[in-house]
């Protein structure tokens, strides 16, 4: 376990001042990338109040839960003041209790529960009560006054506690104070450092290739400014056929070692991890020098085929193209290519070429057979650097792989012995093929030893993420594996050579980091010091978690251990009551602990993580509990690690006063997200209950995949059909059409058959799911492959409500009819993100959150237009100028080939019948009759049984003849 759970010192560190200005808690909300809006809620619950009683009869059938983003950025913002005028209000960021020394007596001394202001206060005695437990606690008189830290915590539901780090253990030979002296002197004659160690692959195109050291010059060149931001360490590894090691630490010509993978307990192997410091594969200069050996050395590996590249008076003149473009500018592109390559031939025929050397002429001659890749080996050799025994280690690590294909030799390959790919040879010429057909089972295993290797990095504070390039199947449940352990980051991307790549890059080093404390002895680590990000979900006790969904391991023994930092707490606490006679001999509760608490642990300090838990009422709920308690604490270091850091949001909800109160209560997008993590959760790892305490990545042959996303499909068919008939049932029940929630003027609006069929407040999320339903998220999804969808599953699982609400269900803005339009146009309309919006006379931008479109129809590609496409494209970028992954960003005409990957995406709102049509979309009103009929007449290839309408999906799945729910189960259960 983390340095957390460590034996019990009292801290004397000196005290640290308090945060600069400019840090991350004082930007404002737009400035921060990694902010999000509805976070400073502390945690969404899918209802403002608590189920009446147990089961899934008194929620309706829908989930009761929440979304918690733990280490989310907090920000002051402006807010509606509830007033109905449109005034606003500021509301403060989340409250910083500067710590100088230790937390204050802030626990309560049974469940460990924080103070907070639901609290039972006697300002007279100082004693509270704790609404979880009952316990009484004491708190100083003296530090009860305005102002002070525990006034504060009384005050705001959400505050954060920083303070020193505690010391880790104390040595039974050593007095407290002699072992404390020496970490901190230790410390102080130090540096601190994080090393960046680059695992690129050399099959990578030339351009990709030298694309990478740029965008780590930009990004280094910040974080060797920031005072935030430990110092910096340098290395490379390249692999291929074989694993070479740079040794960027020495000036002059670059040198590397070829890498032989050992028994990392033989003596070999422990000799030369200990004369790391002499082999000088890490740059640790000053910024210029290290930047400029890793550009050297890419230089080096990369520059041989630079040819590949055109260039013209030194500039490159290459004419981009993408998978989007259309076939014919490619084919004429690959046409140009051809002469130009015969034309330099002719022109170099009668020159003398100078002679290689006979390296450069093997690394070259391997590149032009088939692409090997020794992946694992790469790998182990790069965790070997991060982790050598050097004079001065680094606190952190951060491992970042660039390659452009699958594993497929040695440790970690997916290709099966004979190449995988035996019955593809072609019979013209007997050649392997271009591309390595993965198998199932070697991916299992690769996904077992990466996990494994992923697993053993993050207990030695080492970080995994990897960049991805081409267009190859690149087996991506491995690499899945090998960061999942470190909460890291798979980004596939067409080429390294765009702007998404220093973006994402720059995304992941500047707002995520491997917490890990700075006062660590080093004869105290060991492989279970590792991540120190550990998070508490305290519960009522007729509330417990049943589902939970997120980048972390659950530690069921650990729910009744005590924090290391809230030891002195504790026992200024105890003192304190056992000062008014309150008895202390038995506390804490064990038993109060393990509970009401689950424990969990994260990889690393990561802003987008965010938790998805689905909660049960039990039968030990009581007629008189009229409130239910719930307590979120997160606990990690900072990114220069001398300071920890400690979040607690408190929330305390109503009991409803029956299912009707409930449902009026419900928040529409937290539960569309808590029930799609749950049907995202299942198509990857099925409907069984597991007892893993987190989730491995799986690796199902097409087969198997394919089976689970149709359980899935089932399970939300299912989950649908029960809540419509329990609100119908509720309905009956109550003998009337509306229920008391409504208002009067709501009562006399005319409801449709979906309103009395379906929760009105629930409308969006019955769209938003069934966008899910459709979309690759589950199913195979139109023109994507298994990679895409392991892919964006993963950030689905992971990422806050507002980006899974936008991944759920696509935004749509268009021009409306433009035709007999001579002037200028300045108007963006929302549409919704169905075929029938693609009118020929249009110009629509769509965000689907992954990519971007701007789709032109047939009757607007005139050159008088571009301003209004200009205008579309600058909107989309700026409104996902923040977002992570980068989405790319295509330009579409009306019947250009690759335009089916947009128009798949939509809903096909042209099977539903015309008056349908006209009900739910009138603005197709306003189109003249011929261009209405041509636009319904444009889909033609269309098969309703595989991919329904939202009308035909809806009312197959909520009628009551329906016999699905006897083959699906409940997203809920």
């Amino acid at each position: 376990m983390s340095s957390w759970f460590g034996f019990s010192s009292s801290s004397k560190a000196a005290p640290l001042s308090a945060p600069e200005d400019g840090r991350e808690d004082t930007l404002l909300a737009e400035d921060h990338p990694a902010y999000r809006l509805r976070a400073d809620e502390g945690a969404v619950f899918t209802a403002s109040k608590c189920p009446p009683g147990p089961g899934l009869e008194n929620t309706c059938e829908l989930p009761f839960g929440f979304l918690w983003s733990p280490m989310a950025i907090y920000n002051e913002s402006l807010h509606d003041d509830g007033s109905g005028d449109g005034g606003t209000q500021r509301r403060q960021a989340m409250p910083i209790i500067q710590c100088s020394d230790n937390l204050p007596p802030v626990l309560c001394l049974a469940c460990m529960a924080y103070m907070n202001p639901f609290c039972e206060m006697n300002y007279e005695t100082g004693i509270w009560v704790c609404p979880l437990c009952g316990q009484e606690n004491v708190a100083p008189l003296e530090q009860l006054q305005t102002g002070s830290h525990m006034t504060t915590a009384l005050t705001y539901s959400c505050v954060e506690y920083r303070q020193p780090p505690q010391s880790d253990m104390v040595c039974s030979e050593k007095k407290e104070e002699e072992f404390h002296n020496s970490i901190l002197e230790k410390n102080e004659n130090s540096d601190d450092y994080c090393s960046y160690i680059f695992v690129v692959d050399e099959n990578l195109a030339p351009k990709d290739g030298q694309a990478i050291a740029p965008a780590v010059e930009a990004l280094l060149k910040v974080h060797s400014k920031e005072k935030d931001f430990p110092k910096i360490r340098i290395g490379l590894i390249v692999f291929g056929k074989s694993v070479w090691t740079y040794q960027l630490g020495l000036s002059g010509v670059t040198s590397s070692d070829l890498y032989v993978a050992t028994d990392p307990t033989s003596e070999e192997n422990l000799n030369e991890l200990s004369e790391m410091d002499n082999r000088a594969y890490l740059a640790e200069g000053s910024y210029d020098e290290s930047l400029t050996a890793l550009k050297n050395a890419i230089a080096s590996v990369f520059n041989n085929d630079m040819s590949a590249i055109e260039t013209s008076g030194g500039n490159e003149t290459r004419q981009s193209t993408s998978l989007f473009s259309p076939r014919m500018a490619m084919l004429s592109k690959r046409k140009e290519d051809r002469k130009l390559k015969e034309q330099m031939k002719t022109n170099n025929a009668g020159l003398t070429m100078p002679t290689e050397s006979p390296w450069v002429k093997r690394r070259k001659e391997s590149k032009q057979g088939h692409p090997i890749r020794s992946t694992g080996e790469a790998v182990q050799c790069a965790l070997d650097l991060a982790s050598a025994n050097i004079s001065n280690p680094s606190r952190t690590s951060r491992i970042i792989l660039f390659t452009n294909g699958c594993p497929n030799k040695g440790d970690g390959s997916v290709v099966a012995v004979d190449g995988g790919a035996a019955q593809y040879r072609s019979k013209k010429n007997g050649k392997r093929p271009k591309h390595d057909v993965v198998d199932s089972s070697m991916l299992q295993k690769s996904v077992d030893y990466f996990d494994m290797t992923g697993k053993i990095a993050v207990s030695n504070g080492i970080g995994f993420d990897v960049f991805c390039s081409g267009a190859t199947e690149l087996a991506l449940p491995a690499y899945q594996a090998l960061v999942e352990p470190s909460g890291g980051y798979v980004v596939p991307l067409l080429s390294f050579g765009t702007e998404q790549m220093e973006h994402n890059l720059r995304f992941l080093l500047d707002n995520t980091y491997m917490s890990r404390s700075k006062y660590i002895p080093e004869d105290m680590e060991d492989d279970d010091a590792g991540a120190e990000c550990i998070l508490d979900i305290r519960t009522d006790g007729f509330i417990s978690p049943s589902q939970l969904c997120g980048s972390g391991e659950v530690l069921p023994g650990q729910a009744s251990k005590m924090v290391e930092n809230e030891r002195p707490a504790f026992a200024k606490g105890s003192a304190l009551a056992a000062g008014k006679g309150i008895k202390t001999n038995d506390l804490p509760s064990i038993e109060a602990m393990e509970m009401s608490m689950t424990r969990v642990q994260v990889g690393r300090v990561d802003p987008l993580t965010t938790f998805a838990v689905m909660l049960e009422v039990d039968d030990t709920m009581a007629e008189d509990d009229d409130y239910a308690f719930f307590q979120l604490v997160a606990r990690y270091v900072s990114r220069n690690g001398n300071e920890e850091i400690t979040r607690v949001c408190s929330f305390k909800l109503p009991v409803a006063k029956d299912v009707s109160d409930f449902v009026g209560c419900v928040d529409d997008e937290a539960v569309s997200v808590v029930l799609g993590k749950a049907a995202v959760y299942r198509a990857i790892h099925g409907r069984e209950e597991t007892s893993e305490t987190r989730d491995i990545v799986t690796a199902g042959d097409e087969d198997t995949q394919e089976k689970l996303a149709y359980e899935t499909q089932l399970d939300l068919d299912a989950t649908i059909q029960r809540i419509s008939g329990a609100y119908r049932l509720l309905g009956l029940e109550e003998k009337i059409r509306s229920l008391s929630f409504t208002t009067d003027a709501e009562k006399e609006k005319v409801e449709s058959s979906l309103e009395l069929a379906f929760p009105p407040k629930l409308q969006n999320s019955l769209i938003r799911l069934y966008h899910l339903r459709r979309s690759h998220l589950i199913s195979p999804g139109p023109m994507r492959s298994m990679d895409d969808r392991a892919e964006v599953r993963s950030l689905f699982l992971r990422f806050p409500l507002e980006d899974c609400l936008k991944m759920m269900e696509p935004s749509l803005l268009s021009t409306g009819s433009l035709d007999g339009i001579a002037s200028a146009w300045d108007v963006m309309l929302p549409f919704p993100a169905e075929t029938l919006a693609l009118w020929e006379g249009s110009i629509v931008a769509a965000d689907f959150h992954d990519e971007l479109f701007v789709w032109t129809g047939a009757n607007c590609t005139a050159a008088r237009y571009d301003g209004i496409r200009d205008k579309f494209k600058s909107k989309l970028l700026e409104i996902t100028k923040h977002r992570f992954p980068r989405p790319l960003l295509h330009e579409l005409q009306e019947g250009d080939s690759m335009s089916r990957r947009f128009t798949a995406r939509l809903a096909p709102s042209h099977a539903d019948p015309v008056d349908n049509q006209l009900l739910h979309f009138p603005a197709l009103s306003t189109l003249k009759p011929a261009s209405l009929q041509s636009l319904r007449s444009k889909f033609k290839f269309y098969d309703s049984n595989s991919d329904a309408s939202f009308r035909n999906w809806f009312w197959g799945v909520a009628s009551a003849s329906n016999v699905s729910r006897l083959d699906g189960t409940s997203l809920c259960e």
